[in-house]
């Protein structure tokens, strides 16, 4: 919950601040040489924001705690699930406030411009509804039904409406991506057993990213070939069918949040902490679904609100 909390406020920062950024020790420390590969430099020089204008005007795209917006947007999406799992122990604490937090979090991630965080998010989102309906968990139910209210909201009866319809109507990067994965596809033909151990330089667009980029799956598949992108995505595809009938109501939050980030596989990396969100989901979700009894998601027991949070309270 608390690097839920972190995500918000880093990408508000990102909105407020859009042009500050700073020389970490590490650049200090670097030779010019070394600097000069602008992956390298922006992975050592923090910016809040990356700034953009494809829509025909600037907008300030937040990246706080990461190095790009995507990265910041696949985050997001991926700790929403617990968030709303975690919602009151995050009330107990913060009172009406928790409430207002949730609703404000929305307002970075619409002005992201981020369709990969759109969609895998409303994907989970409409997900977790139609498991919930009619189950004995209202609570979790009515969370649910509280987020998608706010998002529609903030899109209905405020500015934003206007930037997330430029958005939906501007293509950008479609046709690089559609490209790239073709390509990382085709190439991955001619070695489809080992792949060719990282991205390489691409062949029909040199000025595009690394072929392998751009999407786990394609960096799977084009680093370690077939074999390797079939255990890769097998291994999280096994969590979340295991994980279909958990016993708590944070196993089912683990549930959704397993099937959002195999949703994001093939448009965002899961790196550098994505990863390990999707581990510990899979983690606490398969804790939560073994065991001799596995009762349907209708039979949950209800959530209580704990104000010590201790490690008897997280297994619930």
């Amino acid at each position: 919950m608390g690097f839920w909390v972190a995500v918000v406020a880093g990408g508000f920062v990102g909105l407020l601040l859009p042009n500050l950024s700073f020389r970490s020790l590490a650049e200090y420390l670097l030779p010019q040489s070394v600097l000069a590969d602008e992956f390298v430099y922006e992975l050592v020089h923090p910016q809040f924001a990356q700034t953009m204008d494809f829509l025909g005007y600037p907008v300030p795209r937040p990246s706080a705690l990461f190095t790009y917006t995507n990265e910041w947007g696949s985050a997001f999406a991926l700790l929403t699930p617990l968030a709303i799992w975690g919602l009151p122990w995050l009330r107990a604490r913060l009172g009406h406030g928790a409430r207002l937090l949730i609703a404000a979090s929305f307002i970075p991630v619409l002005v992201s411009l981020n369709r990969g965080l759109w969609i895998t998010l409303a994907a989970g989102l409409l997900y977790a509804m139609v498991r919930l309906a009619g189950s004995s968990a209202r609570r979790a139910a009515g969370r649910v039904l509280a987020v998608v209210a706010v998002i529609v909201a903030l899109v209905a009866l405020t500015p934003l409406r206007g930037l997330v319809i430029d958005r939906i109507e501007t293509g950008h990067s479609n046709n690089t991506r559609g490209d790239l994965y073709g390509e990382a596809y085709e190439r991955t033909l001619d070695s489809p057993l080992l792949g060719y151990g990282g991205p390489l330089p691409s062949e029909r667009r040199p000025n595009a990213p690394r072929v392998g980029t751009q999407g786990q799956l394609w960096m799977v598949l084009f680093s370690h070939g077939f074999p390797g992108a079939a255990l890769f995505v097998g291994f999280f595809a096994y969590a979340f069918a295991r994980t279909w009938r958990p016993r708590t109501v944070l196993g089912f939050w683990c549930h959704v949040t397993l099937l959002i980030g195999l949703l994001q596989l093939p448009v965002y990396g899961l790196l550098p902490v994505q990863i390990h969100i999707l581990m510990v989901a899979a983690a606490l979700g398969l804790r939560a679904s073994t065991g001799p009894a596995r009762p349907p998601l209708a039979s949950l027991p209800p959530e209580r609100v704990t104000t010590t949070p201790h490690l008897e309270a997280l297994s619930r």
